[in-house]
């Protein structure tokens, strides 16, 4: 997902992505603030990545859709 960062060529879908939101930003003169979380779907199961707290034991068959609380959000 993330690739070489050094290397244009080689960078993954986050840096690209990050990129290509930062270069419209500043082309289009944006006033605006960014928000990022950072999940990740393993297993069929969701974990937010920039949380400190420890990811909820969940049961098997749970047929409640996927949901992530307390979701971290970096300005």
């Amino acid at each position: 997902m993330e690739g070489s960062i050094e290397d244009p060529e080689h960078r993954g879908v986050i840096p690209r992505s990050v990129h290509f939101i930062f270069d419209l930003i500043e082309q289009k003169k944006y006033d605006c603030t960014v928000r990022v979380s950072y999940l990740e779907l393993y297993n069929e199961e969701l974990n937010d990545l920039l949380s400190d707290e420890p990811p909820p034991a969940q049961g098997q068959g749970s047929e409640k859709p996927p949901a992530v609380k307390k979701l971290m959000l970096c300005d």
